[in-house]
């Protein structure tokens, strides 16, 4: 009996509640999606080992996953990158990335 009577209760004794406009939400929302995608966002790099380049910290320097992995296979031998010619010997990777990112090392 009781059972039936919270039932009852959740059913028509619960104060109504004014509708949420759904639309009003999702266009307010939408806006400052928006405004957040045309804001200029700086890109931040930390500085890095490059004998300790993880996967994920390969794709944000714009490795690709063949590059991330002689680096890896070069490490494996024991051996560790000493200079930026090696690194770019080792890797392959072109000049213009070698411009962007050597101030990183």
């Amino acid at each position: 009996m009781p059972i039936i009577g919270f039932q009852i209760y959740l059913e028509y004794g619960l104060p109504q509640q004014n509708p949420i406009h759904i639309m009003n939400f999702d266009g307010a929302l939408q806006s400052h999606i928006d405004s957040l995608k045309q804001m200029d966002r700086e890109e931040v790099i930390f500085q890095f080992n490059p004998n300790y380049i993880s996967f994920s910290k390969g794709y944000q320097l714009e490795l690709s996953v063949e590059q991330i992995q002689k680096i890896h296979r070069y490490r494996e031998t024991g051996k560790f990158v000493n200079s930026i010619p090696e690194f770019q010997k080792i890797t392959s990777v072109s000049l213009s990335w070698i411009e962007k990112y050597h101030d990183f090392f």
